[in-house]
């Protein structure tokens, strides 16, 4: 077996710091402890209550209880160590040994670098000791120092494993006890303790002796139990003065919101010398406010609430917001000591313990006055936030309604390759609490126009899929708007009145439809959703501009202290009422133009009565527009027989519309109706009209609005005409035989041509065949013999089409035997020899000639 005994020992730098403790802890005089954890492959072990304790006798070194802390207050202990030296541990195994008091003496609590508990070291296990995480080789010699965490493992390795590979520390269940009476142990190793429905997560408290990152991984035995280990979630470290240092993971993955909110606070130095000032032993450990009140908090102010359904209060060393109400989280946190269900889905849980459980259990147990304020000072020192390389978190998930046990493993390893596993049972119950539901985000700050209606839809969860109840707060009198909301769905409308602007808050929320057993009385989670509406966007000159501001202030029963509205950066004559918010203005003609102001509600301090409270708005009046110069068809939309007959049968013409400016929204008009606009970046705009056209003759014009004016008259009309009706059927079909070398001649006809209103093309046609456009009057003379086809085309003006696909058969010629002609002339004026032979003889005669037989 390779020896252990060239691990590296605790820093000289942290023993300094631990006898400082122990020397400040002698001067207040108060209790010196520390905690001691045995295990025995991987099974914690039972340090009972009282040892060291009987009739008129306390111990140098003894418990008190079953949570396995050494006690050694010298001013406490009957018995002194032999010239006043400071308790070892091995004085404390020499007690549990020798004299245990009501406990019994245990002859095997025996304790040396070869031995614990009567369990000896060989060739496949080794003793391993551990002294707030970092390892140590003085074994029984280690000097007992307040606050101290002392972990002692006997474990089986593999032989010739490397004994500079990873440790992974057993996995308690920290809130768990077992036993009863002298043979109580707190938590266990050897199983764990998971409710159905309740997501659990373990610490994983690793250590590398090579200083290595460590990384982890798990098996499950059983399907219904899933695991998770997150990954590149940040740390958190709090040095806690005269206490020790608390380690947690911080779930970024789950919690961004809150843990980037405190790591913010963190990097800033806002903690360091801040005190926990509110401590309740089996309940909480709070702090994280400057002014050690519980009401005070930082300059970032406040931030939403964010839930996730496997963060549940069911544990002891979770990380969790402090608030007064909902969403009003800021620098305020707490520690559990123990399982706080009735937290679940009203606090935002951000993070787990990894190491410290102990100093978290002492000061868990520090006097507090009658306000749960620690009588002394608990004080830290400083809060980092770090990249943690060696511990880690499991998160154990029991299927809804599976009950049973399983083997968990994980493995621990270094960059090296070296692994150490751990395995432990898991135990799954029904879980008997029924959280209450919790909004899924969504957007709170809602921006709508003037007289404009919002909508949206409120979606949440509940981990037991009971069915929720949707609500609102009731609206204050005199308030400038109506909202309601579906209790089944959670959508909801938002209708502000005619005449108002401003923010406007209203509060939103989901209750289970049957109460839940948590506590929280109806365990409503509770949103505010702020309207901001925007006042009209238009003025007009010489005419009256009014509208009235309101902010949730305003509406108050008992306003802020000299409430009271003002205007920043408006316009010339634009005023508005201090106590109403009601806004009074007349454009004069010389203010044609767009006016950026601000609206502002303040108290007598001049302070804003809230952040959201300074409202920046805008308003335009417009002055006059040119009208464009012209409108025309697209030579893509033009379907006709040319680019300027303004005939289509798009379904979606494009118009392009000339003279205009840069930045003006231009209206394309069918009569007085807008079937398209555009946003023009030059001199002319292509416009897609989105609304279909009439058929026949459509009346099209376009107008413009630059940005800081009024829409201009219309342009010239273009009269376009829209026709998407395809050409009758045609009356005819060719006929389909043809003889090769002999003319073909067939006459197409449409339904439309005697009026005219079609053109015949042809498509494919066998070489040499034409067509004419106006009669369809095909002609052709074959010159292959085979199936010849093709399509006839109709097409009308538009350029709608009707097609007639036709198939020609073309047969070879057939030669007869040659005739033998002997004329004979009936003509008694018949030309004579020389003559040239013509239907007329010189005379004028017909000259008539027939067939007189043929050979």
């Amino acid at each position: 077996m390779s020896s252990l005994a060239d691990w590296p020992s605790p820093s000289t730098k942290k023993r300094a710091l631990r006898d400082r403790l122990l020397h400040e802890a002698l001067e207040d005089r108060i209790l010196l402890d520390a905690r001691l954890n045995l295990f025995v492959n991987g099974v914690r072990q039972v340090i009972p209550k009282d040892v060291g304790i009987a009739t008129g006798l306390v111990a140098p070194v003894h418990t008190h209880d079953v949570s396995g802390e050494l006690h050694f207050n010298p001013s406490e202990a009957t018995q002194q160590l032999p010239g006043g030296r400071a308790a070892k541990l091995s004085d404390f195994f020499e007690v549990w040994r020798t004299n245990a008091g009501n406990a019994g003496n245990n002859p095997s609590a025996i304790f040396s670098s070869t031995n614990l508990l009567g369990n000896q070291t060989d060739a496949t296990h080794v003793i391993r000791m551990f002294v707030n995480g970092e390892a140590n080789t003085e074994y029984e010699n280690y000097v007992l120092r307040n606050n101290d965490e002392i972990t002692i493992l006997y474990d089986t390795v593999q032989a010739g494993a490397n004994p500079n590979g990873p440790v992974l520390m057993p996995i308690d269940n920290y809130y768990t006890t077992t036993g009863s009476g002298a043979t109580q142990a707190w938590g266990r190793a050897d199983r764990v303790d998971l409710l159905a429905g309740s997501p659990l997560y373990l610490p994983l408290d690793g250590y590398d002796p090579d200083g290595q990152p460590i990384t982890y991984t798990v098996t499950s035995g059983s399907p219904s139990i899933s695991t998770y280990i997150p990954q590149g979630n940040r740390s958190m470290r709090i040095n806690v003065n005269k206490f020790g240092t608390l380690t947690f993971q911080l779930f970024d993955d789950r919690a961004p919101r809150a843990t980037n909110h405190i790591a913010q606070l963190a990097e800033d130095g806002f903690y360091n010398g801040i005190i926990f000032h509110r401590v309740i032993d089996n309940f909480v450990i709070q702090g994280g406010d400057p002014t050690g009140t519980g009401s005070g908090g930082s300059d970032l102010g406040d931030f939403d609430d964010q839930f996730h359904v496997d963060l549940q209060h069911n544990r002891t060393g979770l990380l969790s917001m402090a608030k007064s109400n909902d969403d009003t989280n800021d620098s305020q946190f707490f520690i559990t000591d123990v399982a706080t269900r009735f937290l679940d889905f009203n606090h935002t849980v951000f993070g787990l313990l990894t190491e410290g459980d102990f100093i978290r259990d002492e000061i868990n147990r520090v006097a507090t006055n009658a306000s749960d304020k620690p009588t002394s000072d608990v004080i830290m020192e400083t809060v980092e936030v770090f990249t943690d390389t060696e511990n880690g978190v499991l998160m154990l998930k029991a299927a809804a309604g599976f009950t049973g046990q399983a083997t968990i493993a994980v493995t621990a390893r270094d960059s090296s390759g070296n692994t150490t596993v751990r395995t432990f049972t898991v135990n799954v119950t029904a879980d008997t609490q029924n959280g209450g539901p919790f909004l899924n985000d969504f957007n709170t700050n809602v921006t709508t126009p003037y007289a404009t209606a919002a909508t949206g839809q409120l979606t949440s969860v509940d981990v037991e899929n009971d069915p929720v109840f949707y609500d609102k707060a009731p609206l204050p009198e005199n308030g400038g708007w109506a909202f309601d909301i579906t209790s089944t769905n959670g959508s909801w409308t938002f209708t502000p009145q005619l005449g108002y602007a401003g923010i406007f808050s209203q509060l939103v929320g989901v209750r289970p439809t049957t109460p839940s057993n948590t506590g929280q009385g109806t365990d409503f989670d509770i949103e505010e959703i702020l309207f901001t509406v925007l006042p009209p966007a238009q003025a007009t000159v010489a005419q009256a501009y009014s509208v009235d501001i309101q902010v949730p202030e305003e509406l108050f029963a008992t306003k802020p202290t000299g409430f009271a509205y003002s205007l920043a950066n408006q316009p010339q004559g634009m005023s508005i009422n201090a106590t109403t918010g009601q806004i009074s203005w007349t454009p004069a003609a010389n203010q044609a133009g767009t006016y950026n102001f601000e609206v502002r509600a303040t108290n007598t301090a001049g302070n804003s009565a809230a952040p959201s409270r300074t409202m920046q708005f805008s308003v335009t009046v417009p002055g006059s527009a040119t009208v464009p110069t012209s409108v025309d068809l697209s030579d893509s939309s033009d379907t006709g027989s040319s680019n300027s007959d303004n005939i289509t049968n798009a379904a979606s013409p494009q118009f392009v519309v000339s003279g205009v400016t840069s930045g003006a929204l231009v209206r394309l008009y069918n009569g007085n109706n807008v079937i398209g606009q555009a946003t023009a970046s030059g001199s002319t705009v292509t416009i897609t009209a989105t609304t279909a056209l009439a058929s026949g003759s459509n009346n099209i014009t376009a107008t413009q609005q630059p940005a800081a004016g009024q829409e201009s008259g219309k342009s010239p009309s273009l009269f376009v005409t829209f026709d998407n009706t395809i050409p009758a059927n045609f009356t005819t079909i060719p006929t389909d035989t043809a003889i090769f070398g002999r003319g073909y001649v067939f006459d197409m006809q449409s339904g439309d041509e005697a009026s005219g209103g079609v053109t015949y093309s042809l498509e494919n046609a066998p070489a040499g065949m034409t067509i004419t456009g106006t009669s369809g009057v095909i002609a052709w003379v074959p010159t292959s013999n085979g199936a010849h086809t093709f399509t006839i085309r109709a097409a009308d003006a538009a350029g709608n089409v009707r097609t007639q696909s036709a198939t020609i058969n073309v047969a070879p010629q057939t030669l007869s035997p040659m005739p033998d002609f002997h004329l004979a002339d009936v003509n008694p004026n018949s030309p004579t020899s020389g003559q040239s032979v013509s239907p007329r003889d010189q005379s004028g005669h017909v000259s008539a000639w027939y067939l007189t037989h043929s050979t």
